[in-house]
């Protein structure tokens, strides 16, 4: 009975001593209203090295470890009919889709269209990492041709469109990554 007793013992003293010091304890001053200050200090932005030359075992200069995830595929559809609306194609698996008039919203993710068939005006939205690939590619070519690429707009989806004259159909058609 005395092991129970200063196992007991141990663990009250324990769990208070824990409380006291490693608890969640708020203080609160009440203050004047003041000014907000006019702006915040610029913070010096932190490097992780400079002038460095390194290969990894990967044969990158600097692992950073953060590849993009591709999404997968969903549940394939069969004879999806979007007129006028928009339609994520990240995860799509369709057979036999329309398009019509609508607005194509694209991240990077996982695509396969079987026959599909596109009319009117269609609007491809890029974003995310999609976006970010069609905006490295005028970096190559400039870099090709000796020029400074032009500036991108951060954080803004990139937008292309398509005025079809007559429908077109194409043949099967998918991503490279299909994980």
């Amino acid at each position: 009975m005395s092991k129970i007793t200063l196992a007991f013992g141990s663990f009250a003293v324990g769990l208070l001593v824990g409380s006291l010091f490693l608890g969640s304890h708020t203080v609160t001053f009440a203050q004047a209203p003041s000014s907000p200050p006019a702006s915040p200090p610029a913070t010096p932005r932190k490097y992780l090295g400079t002038d460095m030359s390194a290969t990894s075992a990967s044969g990158n200069a600097v692992e950073l470890g953060k590849n993009a995830i591709v999404p997968g595929l969903g549940p394939p559809l069969l004879r999806l009919h979007v007129n006028g609306g928009a339609q994520t194609l990240d995860g799509l698996d369709c057979d036999d889709c329309d398009f019509v008039g609508a607005t194509l919203r694209y991240t990077g993710g996982a695509v396969k269209l079987k026959n599909p068939l596109f009319s009117g005006i269609i609007r491809v939205e890029l974003s995310g990492a999609a976006a970010n690939t069609v905006a490295l590619l005028p970096l190559l070519s400039a870099i090709a041709a000796g020029q400074t690429p032009n500036p991108v707009n951060p954080n803004k989806p990139i937008i292309k469109t398509a005025s079809l004259k007559a429908q077109v159909r194409l043949a099967d058609w998918q991503t490279p990554y299909q994980k």
